[in-house]
């Protein structure tokens, strides 16, 4: 291979590389996953509980190696005994979940298992998920347990305080050996003030479970009947019970001696006394200590004699049936010419039969006068010469009010009638009568009141027209390039007001319709909204080759034009300017095909013969226009046509 050949060969490498590079960089890109590495481990801590006897395990899940920025939700479960393999999914977790964020120890929970446990808890199982969507499964169990966790026995142990059946004690089955022997139940008489405190011992061991300790069953016990608890002891235990739970009946007082008086009376009529004899039965109590409560004794007889006065009741028996009362009634009347009233006068005299001792005898007379009016006849007045005509009654004045109302001209006529009539003796009668009367009229007119109208119900005044307004608002959506007009119907109807009898405004009515339509120009413009994607740049790249035939030098120019968009306002539109050209200039040796298109009398600058490659591209010594878009595609093909140039120049060395 020539010198020549390998330069070019280098070359075309240099130039392969080179547009591979820059196409790699526009179109290859996407993130390096890390989340292989991430891992999760958890463990398991024991430790014994002395308040409830129970191993606490704890489980701590351990994170390593998260990616930066990358957070987890952590689930986990207690299984079995049995191992079910590391889990691979979160199926069946029912605890969490548990969100985390980096590295790091998280703490998934706790349980507790029973203090005497031996060997291995349960094996637990956790499922994080990484929120890069990586997963990982983790599985532990607590081993090595020995079972000894225990609470220390509690000293203070309290027993249920006593009742009047006695003292109950439930022991713990855990009390140690030796201490249930003893119990101690102090007492007080309640009656004589005595205290005793009586003791329970158990000869051949010791009690358990549950023991009733009852007073009244001890053999020393002296049979009390009124007492008090005060205090206990208990054996095996630090709590002493100390209060006052009296028990039994208190001896009641004595009770005053019973007496039964049973009286026998008779009456005697004649000397007006009644001779009395009681027998009297008295019972004093003895105390009975059996029924532990008061007895009667056999009752002592003893007689009292006296005599008092006979009651009323007892000398009416001696008098017999009481006579009717007599009785003696005079009536009188009289005719008064003033009042034409005739007075009728009763008088009744009354003598009661009242007791005297064991008789009947009449008493002081009552006397009572009633009186009562009736009108005198014409016959009884004229017989009693009453003179005729008294002053007559006051003349009859009446006045009548009438009023209408006009609803048409608002008005009120008032029509007062006034009726006078005097009254004259009437002879056969006794008696002033009216005569004949004298009547009055007047007619009055005034404007009406408001009230009067509405009374009336009068109609209302013809009412204005409704007020109407009209307001529109535009909404411009530079989204959608939609303008949303609102227009807002105000109505205000007039409503009658009784009070005022006059059209006030009602409750305004508002009716709102929307009209969506394109946007104008203006209107997007005044939003403001913002341009929409300005299009990429135009990028138009013109190649010219020249060959010197005197050189045997080829030069390449490549003008490269680009136009970039600008935003109109007035259209909304984005518009290209005008372009900016830059120009490169390579030179290079022409080859053989080159030389043999030189006339025989080369001339400085002579066109390059157009050439056809196998790309399909045509390099010719004109101008070679290659319309690109993008900056980053004008590189791209950029670089693919100095690749074929080199390509091309490569066969031509090859050719030669």
């Amino acid at each position: 291979m020539t010198k020549e050949k390998q330069g070019g060969k280098r070359k075309f490498i240099a130039l392969a590389l080179l547009s591979a590079l820059v196409t790699s960089f526009f179109v290859v890109s996407g993130p390096v996953s890390g989340a292989e590495a991430h891992t999760g481990d958890i463990t398991a801590t024991a430790a014994c509980n002395a308040g409830t006897g129970e191993y606490d395990v704890t489980y701590t899940l351990t994170l390593r190696n998260t990616p930066p920025g990358q957070t987890a939700s952590t689930m986990w479960r207690i299984g079995s005994q049995n191992f079910q393999g590391t889990p691979n999914s979160a199926a069946g977790m029912d605890k969490g979940p548990i969100s985390s964020a980096g590295n790091g120890q998280v703490v998934l929970g706790s349980h507790s298992l029973p203090g005497t446990t031996v060997g291995n808890g349960p094996w637990v199982y956790a499922y994080t998920k990484w929120s890069g969507g990586y997963g990982y499964g983790s599985d532990t169990r607590v081993e090595g347990l020995k079972g000894n966790c225990s609470k220390p026995f509690d000293w203070n142990w309290q027993y249920a305080a006593p009742t009047c059946d006695g003292l109950t004690v439930t022991y713990p089955a855990d009390l140690p050996a030796g201490q249930a022997n003893d119990v101690n139940i102090r007492v007080k008489n309640m009656e004589t003030g005595e205290v005793r405190t009586f003791n329970f011992h158990n000869n051949t061991g010791t009690w358990s479970g549950t023991q009733t300790f009852d007073v009244k069953a001890h053999p020393d016990w002296p049979g009390w009947k009124y007492y008090e608890f005060q205090w206990t002891q208990v054996a095996g235990t630090n709590y002493h019970w100390q209060g006052s739970l009296i028990c039994g009946t208190q001896k009641p007082p004595k009770p005053e001696p019973k007496v039964e008086r049973t009286p026998k009376e008779t009456v005697d009529c004649a000397a007006n006394i009644v001779n009395i004899v009681i027998t009297v039965k008295t019972s004093d109590p003895v105390w009975n200590e059996e029924l532990y409560d008061w007895a009667y004794g056999e009752p002592v007889v003893t007689t009292e004699m006296s005599t008092r006065p006979l009651t009323d009741a007892e000398r009416l028996q001696c008098a017999g049936d009481k006579p009717e009362p007599k009785v003696d009634v005079k009536t009188t009347e009289k005719v008064s010419c003033e009042t034409e009233l005739v007075t009728i006068t009763k008088t009744t005299t009354t003598e009661v039969y009242v007791l005297d001792g064991t008789k009947w005898v009449l008493g002081e007379p009552d006397v009572k006068v009633e009186t009562s009016d009736r009108p005198a006849t014409i016959e009884e007045l004229n017989k009693a010469e009453c003179p005729p005509g008294t002053e007559p009654p006051p003349p009859v004045h009446e006045v009548d009010v009438k009023t209408s109302l006009d609803c048409t001209t608002e008005t009120v006529t008032t029509t007062t009638t006034t009726t006078d009539i005097l009254y004259v003796w009437n002879t056969e009668t006794r008696t002033y009568v009216l005569g004949k009367p004298d009547v009055k009229v007047e007619t009055s007119t005034r404007p009406a009141t408001i009230e009067e109208l509405n009374s009336a119900e009068c109609d209302p005044t013809t009412p204005p027209e409704p007020k109407v307004k009209e307001e529109v608002t535009t909404v411009i959506d530079c989204a959608t390039e939609t303008a949303t007009d609102t227009k807002v119907v105000t109505t205000i109807d007039p409503v009658w007001n009784a009070e005022t009898r006059t059209w006030v405004d009602g409750e305004p009515k508002v009716e709102s319709t929307d009209t969506v339509r394109p946007a104008t120009v203006d209107e997007l413009n005044g939003a403001p909204c913002d341009p929409s994607t300005p299009p990429p740049p135009v990028v138009n790249v013109t190649s010219k080759e020249v060959l010197d035939c005197t050189t045997k030098k080829v030069t390449t120019s490549t003008d490269v034009a680009e136009s970039k968009p600008t935003w109109d306002v007035d259209t909304r539109t984005w518009v290209f300017g005008d372009p900016v050209v830059k120009t490169s200039v390579t030179q290079r040796d022409a080859t053989a095909a080159e030389v043999k298109t030189c006339p025989a009398t080369p001339s400085k600058n002579t066109p390059v013969p157009p050439k056809t490659t196998k790309s399909g591209l045509a390099v010719t010594g004109g101008e070679t226009i290659l319309p690109l878009v993008g900056g980053a595609a004008a590189l791209i093909l950029l670089g693919a046509t100095l690749t074929i140039l080199a390509v091309r120049r490569r066969r031509q060395n090859a050719d030669a």
